[in-house]
């Protein structure tokens, strides 16, 4: 429950779990691999 949160710290929530879950399945879905591997930068 976000409310202690606003009462304690003054911070509200801007997405409720399920859009949170939905964003994060469509990002999983859409990068299997997660974040592509940085490129080393050679000397």
């Amino acid at each position: 429950d976000p409310a202690y949160a606003l009462e304690l710290l003054g911070w509200k929530t801007r997405f409720s779990l399920e859009d949170m879950c939905r964003d994060q399945w469509a990002w999983q879905s859409g990068n299997p691999d997660g974040y592509p591997q940085r490129q080393s930068k050679s000397a």
